[in-house]
């Protein structure tokens, strides 16, 4: 009685380790052989950053990965042509950087599973059922902490868009910087000519002017006119990268981009691991760096905490 009861133990044991061993071969099958095609819009050493971050998460997670390059470098032909040769060969991922590399992947490769970097907007990844990604535009939440830590609480921020591109984004945002403990203010504009009425505008109505990435407000052109409209009214200028900030803006939230392409490594596993369900939406940078005009705060009569300022991964 004992030995068959034994028996029996042994059997249900013989079965539960080879379902997990089946389990586990079955979530490890895709690494052994993972060849992954490389679509770059350009050349530049953010792009290389979080390649390099992309390939050491693999690496990391002793995934044995061939990867192939195609470097487009802003021709959209290059990148047609890309896309085709991964559409006919046997590759595992699409990993795109950059808008135009993305574009293209995201129309034409239906069948790959797509990871896409160094873009702005996620529109399109979310419509895009293989795809998913690291977009370049931190959350509302973080940008609104990091000026929670460098100014003062209860100020009223302005901001200045076009609703084409930022109506909702905007909408968004007045929600969130009012439930922490901001006043909002937003002027629209619908052509660039409106922009120096909309600045005026905001001379008495607001402590800080917070710049978002929008095509009409924030261009080269209007660069200059914004940041000494900043100076003359001492109102800060939030900007968007250090160029801005080296410029006059008083500060700028920075990216880390290898830890994006550690971030976009991490979702591509989750990608390939689920394969028959839908790819998840794409995601913010994790990590806020930012960059400090000191002059700036001097000029504006501003205090800049001295941890603030050794926490700036740059000071101008």
């Amino acid at each position: 009685m004992q030995s068959s009861k034994n028996k029996i133990i042994e059997i249900v044991m013989l079965i539960t380790l080879t379902a997990v061993f089946s389990n586990t071969f079955q979530g490890m099958s895709y690494a052994k052989n993972l060849r992954v095609a490389v679509i770059k819009s350009f050349a530049s050493t953010p792009f290389e950053e979080t390649l390099s971050g992309f390939k050491e998460s693999l690496k990391k997670e002793e995934i044995e990965a061939d990867f192939e390059i195609f470097s487009a470098n802003g021709d959209p032909i290059k990148v047609r042509e890309a896309v085709q040769q991964i559409k006919s060969g046997d590759f595992s991922l699409v990993f795109t950087m950059g808008s135009l590399a993305t574009d293209n992947a995201l129309t034409e490769i239906t069948n790959i599973p797509i990871v896409s970097s160094m873009i702005l907007k996620d529109d399109k990844i979310k419509k895009t059922p293989n795809a998913t990604g690291v977009v370049l535009e931190f959350s509302i939440e973080t940008q609104l902490k990091c000026m929670q830590q460098i100014l003062p609480k209860g100020i009223t921020i302005g901001t200045i868009y076009n609703s084409k591109e930022n109506g909702k984004f905007v909408e968004t945002a007045a929600a969130i910087a009012k439930s922490m403990g901001y006043k909002f203010y937003a002027k629209e504009i619908n052509t660039p000519q409106d922009l120096p009425s909309a600045l005026e505008s905001m001379a008495n109505s607001v402590d800080v002017l917070w710049g978002i990435p929008d095509s009409m407000v924030l261009t080269p052109e209007t660069s200059k006119h914004i940041l000494l409209f900043s100076l003359r009214n001492r109102i800060p200028f939030i900007g968007l990268s250090s160029a801005w900030t080296k410029a006059g803006a008083l500060y700028s939230l920075e990216r880390n981009y290898n830890d994006i392409g550690i971030q976009c490594a991490e979702l591509a596993l989750s990608l390939l691991r689920n394969q028959k369900e839908r790819a998840t939406n794409p995601v913010p940078p994790r990590k806020a760096l930012y960059s400090i005009n000191f002059k700036t705060a001097q000029q504006l009569k501003i205090e800049i905490p001295e941890n603030i300022i050794n926490g700036a991964i740059q000071v101008y």
